[in-house]
């Protein structure tokens, strides 16, 4: 087995034009898919909150009673169609360099979608239906549980929160790990007897500016991961910061088009 080169994207949070929330960043969005001809990755695993989902979000109905699903339907295809032509065009970019094993941790926005579906019997609203995950040829993991990249843990995150989640996170898996969903560039690292481990929180690509927060200023960072896998499962994480638009993979300048 040769060594093996990774890309790990982080929260994109895709949604449709005019969405309230949401929404990825369209530089950091340039920069990963001129990232991906620059790594020519073996394999691509997304993190998860592929989408928004603000359409089926039960949090915009906390003080009022959700409205009946005829209602709901035109927006929840709107944002179905906008996650579906991004991951389309994610399919097209790996396919150019001869990438096809993707791999998708359902993030806690999926579950919103396996929520809704759940709550309106209707099956095909969960979130892998409406993604087309199994068409797609996609290797799929349930929100909390872990995809592996060598001896690498890759899961969404929310395992452990707070202040320095990363520590709680390396600490409390007594195991090496990358995770998303705080949207966050974070790394701690640990010593135990059976070995040195570490813990990434790999920031976003979405946008920074919520309205749900207020547009206060958040801690949240633009980036994208290439972890480099050795035959035997040892690993490399290489975090590439994205900053304006901007970022150097492998020593080479990318700017955001």
């Amino acid at each position: 087995m040769k060594p093996q080169t990774v890309l790990v994207i982080p929260d994109t949070h895709v949604t449709y034009e005019g969405s309230p929330e949401g929404g990825i960043d369209p530089k950091a969005e340039s920069v990963l898919f001129q990232a991906i001809d620059i790594i020519k990755p073996n394999r691509c695993v997304h993190l998860g909150d592929v989408g928004e989902w603000q359409s089926v979000s039960h949090w915009q109905w906390k003080r009022r009673k959700r409205p009946p699903f005829e209602y709901l339907a035109p927006t929840i295809a709107a944002e179905t169609l906008a996650v579906n032509t991004w991951l389309d065009k994610l399919d097209r970019a790996l396919g150019k360099v001869k990438c096809d094993n993707t791999t998708i941790i359902e993030g806690n926005h999926e579950v919103w979608c396996d929520n809704f579906a759940e709550e309106e019997a209707r099956p095909e609203y969960a979130a892998k239906r409406l993604m087309r995950v199994k068409e797609r040829g996609y290797e799929w993991h349930d929100h909390g549980t872990f995809a592996k990249i060598g001896k690498l843990h890759a899961t969404h995150g929310g395992h452990f929160t707070g202040l320095h989640h990363a520590y709680k996170t390396v600490l409390g898996l007594s195991a090496s790990c990358i995770y998303g969903h705080f949207h966050n560039l974070e790394f701690a690292h640990v010593m135990h007897l059976g070995g040195a481990y570490g813990a990434w929180c790999a920031g976003c690509l979405c946008k920074l500016d919520k309205k749900f927060l207020n547009h206060r200023p958040t801690n949240w960072s633009h980036s994208l991961s290439i972890v480099h896998v050795e035959p035997d499962g040892r690993f490399h994480v290489e975090v590439v910061d994205i900053f304006r638009g901007v970022a150097y993979i492998y020593g080479k300048r990318v700017e955001a088009k």
